[in-house]
């Protein structure tokens, strides 16, 4: 029995507290720079590449909505699973969903 899951692992953009008290991230601050997603589309209908070479599915769907609603042009970028949280620890990308695979032989990398 196969179970698929999103993980969804977001960057904080903001926190939860006072801002006054708070420096802004100058990614944050600066509207005219694109959101940068990370997602390994490997698992239709979550992300996918279709015939065409570009990435879509629900994933980048939900991705772009978030874009839109932060007044923000976006960026998908095809990587491998584990590359997903290094590149936001390091702060060279925004946001990232993948789909995990668990099955009773346990997890991997869709």
């Amino acid at each position: 029995m196969r179970k698929t899951f999103a993980i969804l692992a977001l960057a904080v953009l903001a926190g939860c507290s006072d801002r006054s008290a708070q420096s802004v991230d100058p990614r944050v601050a600066d509207a005219s720079r694109p959101l940068v997603f990370l997602t390994h589309p490997t698992e239709p209908p979550c992300s996918y590449t279709n015939e065409a070479g570009a990435v879509v599915g629900t994933d980048v769907d939900l991705a772009r909505r978030i874009a839109a609603k932060m007044g923000r042009e976006l960026v998908v970028e095809s990587v491998r699973f584990s590359e997903i949280l290094p590149r936001l620890k390091a702060g060279t990308a925004d946001f990232g969903i993948a789909t995990i695979t668990i099955s009773d032989g346990g997890w991997n990398e869709s």
